[in-house]
């Protein structure tokens, strides 16, 4: 979780980070190869270029589209924790174009017509580090494909009230050294498990943890 929020923080929080992709819920596509500069996860590769995107799930799910796609792509969506919550792709939901909703662990309303297919996350934040394949025919008809993924909140999909937003949180600042090497390590866990309610079979490890303070 704190290796997850050091990129986290890097691409949805600090808006001077060259890696900021724009906020929450917004794409930031990389058509060109990774570089040894790209430090944003440790191993980028270059058949399929990344796109990143990160949402905010507290208030309202969100709705990622994607077209018709001659070739092999996927959007993995990974929790806090890291663990992948589901994936939209070409092996697993096909080439065709789609909508499908992402909701947040707490999330109980009713999927609207013209979604095929849900993801529900164990946690309120999720990450997606879209690949799509670059193909002999260039990166301007994958740049195009990129250019495609549509990323909107259910109300806006569904043309409906938004609801209210929730407060921003009062994000720590990334520091490498301290919340790797000091007890800050744990101050850091313990904010990212408020977005995190505990699942069933974590219910006894979140109480045993909660007698050092992981609250």
């Amino acid at each position: 979780m704190v290796e997850n929020y050091r990129t986290m923080y890097a691409q949805a929080i600090d808006a001077s980070d060259p890696r900021y992709i724009g906020g929450f819920g917004i794409y930031r596509h990389y058509p060109e190869p990774a570089r040894p500069e790209n430090t944003d996860i440790v191993t980028p590769n270059n058949d399929t270029p990344y796109s990143w995107l990160w949402l905010d799930l507290r208030a309202e799910p969100y709705v990622v589209g994607v077209p018709a796609i001659d070739r092999y792509y996927i959007l993995p969506f990974h929790d806090l924790y890291t663990i992948y919550a589901g994936f939209v792709g070409a092996v697993t939901t096909g080439t065709g174009a789609g909508s499908y909703l992402l909701a947040g662990p707490t999330w109980n309303g009713d999927v609207p017509a013209g979604i095929d297919g849900v993801i529900r996350s164990a946690t309120d934040f999720v990450g997606s580090l879209t690949r799509t394949a670059l193909m002999p025919d260039g990166i301007e008809a994958m740049e195009k494909i990129q250019a495609a993924y549509d990323v909107r909140p259910l109300s806006a999909f569904a043309a409906t009230e938004k609801p209210q937003q929730p407060p921003a949180p009062q994000w720590p600042v990334w520091d490498e050294q301290k919340f790797t090497t000091t007890v800050a390590f744990y101050e850091l866990i313990d904010f990212l498990l408020q977005y995190a309610p505990p699942l069933e079979e974590d219910v006894d490890i979140r109480a045993r943890i909660s007698t050092i303070g992981l609250r």
